[in-house]
């Protein structure tokens, strides 16, 4: 039997849709190997940049010094209107290249993982007159960009509110499917022993442990943050993870903390660090968030980048799997409150377990193989 080969289309905007990528990616060849060959494709590298590859580009910067001006953008594309605009300006330079790319790969099936990239690709696929099998996988967790919106290939939901944000964008009930976010293996894990991985670490097994992280890049003011945590002197350790961002490890590591600090750059361990944690401090991305509900993990979230963040917070407080807090103050107390009372602790972690997918990706991949082999 000849392998299939499949086409995964991302954006290096942030780490999230990398991530789902590399996720997807995993799960087929595990599942199916041999059998499949996943390709990773960013789609978004052109050596003549138009709007959409400047756009982003300027993800990381954007999110880190004008969150708000971020907001924006999303709204202003956030119709079928401006994506048909953006999918018609990128065809120049995005479509020519990703049809050489088809032409070259001559895949049996496509997956978008990101939302600017799904018009683009259907275009070129109507260019090249092919009706190879187009797959669209949402790595937000509630609200639904307009990009993600196509409305006769499969599309696979995350939570049951994307799925409501879909349907009154006008995607039929049939091509929507509620299988989770994409996360890589590793967060399905059944450590067992918590101070095992503790030691692993280098962590206290008998002390508290909040795991902060603002996502690739470090968003969030989390110096700030652990500032005041260690100035509350709270009974507690904390790991930071920076991401990408040097400048902020750098800063951290000049500070002196009246608590234990482990601090990290960009970490490839995260689901140990979670692991390891009592509760995980973070902006409101969908990725680690998706990630710490996997492992049971109740989140406190620091920061929600307006648009595509919005009603994460929303969900988490509903199911009672997070906290946002709009202050290092409010951190502050609402982790004393957690140190105070483990079993509401519990309770958290409880509804995060319940609202987590740890197997997304082997559920998105045995659909897909599934359409693929036998349909």
């Amino acid at each position: 039997m000849q392998p299939l080969k499949i086409l995964a289309l991302m954006s290096q905007t942030g780490n999230g849709h990398v991530s789902a990528a590399k996720a997807l990616q995993e799960a087929f060849h595990t599942l199916y190997p041999g059998e499949v060959n996943v390709k990773i494709i960013e789609v978004f590298n052109s050596k003549n940049p138009n709007i959409l590859d400047k756009i982003t580009k300027l993800y990381e910067p954007t999110i880190l010094n004008a969150p708000k001006l971020w907001g924006l953008a999303f709204r202003l594309t956030n119709s079928q209107t401006a994506i048909r605009s953006m999918a018609k300006a990128a065809k120049p330079t995005i479509g020519k290249r990703l049809q050489k790319i088809i032409n070259k790969e001559k895949p049996d099936a496509i997956i978008s993982v990101h939302p600017l990239a799904n018009h683009i690709t259907l275009d070129s696929l109507k260019s090249l007159n092919l009706s190879i099998p187009f797959f669209t996988c949402l790595t937000d967790l509630v609200d639904v960009h307009a990009g993600w919106v196509t409305k006769n290939n499969l599309i696979f939901a995350p939570t049951e509110k994307a799925k409501k944000g879909l349907l009154e964008q006008g995607v039929l009930k049939s091509n929507i499917n509620i299988l989770g976010l994409p996360i890589q293996n590793k967060f399905s894990m059944d450590f067992q022993n918590q101070n095992l991985v503790r030691k692993k670490l280098k962590l206290d097994p008998n002390l508290f442990c909040a795991f902060m992280v603002g996502g690739g890049a470090g968003a969030g003011e989390l110096l700030e943050k652990a500032n005041t945590i260690s100035n509350a002197k709270l009974n507690l350790q904390l790991i930071v993870a920076c991401g990408r961002n040097q400048d902020l490890k750098e800063k951290f590591e000049k500070e002196c903390f009246n608590m234990p600090v482990k601090i990290l750059g960009f970490a490839d361990n995260v689901h140990e660090l979670i692991y390891a944690s009592n509760v995980v401090i973070s902006k409101a991305g969908s990725l680690t968030t998706a990630e710490s509900l996997s492992l049971g993990k109740p989140i406190i979230l620091i920061n929600v980048l307006p648009g595509q963040e919005d009603g994460n917070p929303i969900l988490l407080k509903k199911v009672g799997a997070g906290i946002r807090v709009k202050t290092s103050t409010e951190l502050v107390k609402n982790l004393q409150n957690l140190l105070n009372n483990p079993g509401k602790l519990e309770k958290m972690s409880k509804a995060a377990f319940r609202l987590g997918r740890p197997n997304a990706s082997k559920e998105i991949a045995q659909k897909i193989y599934s359409i693929l082999r036998y349909n």
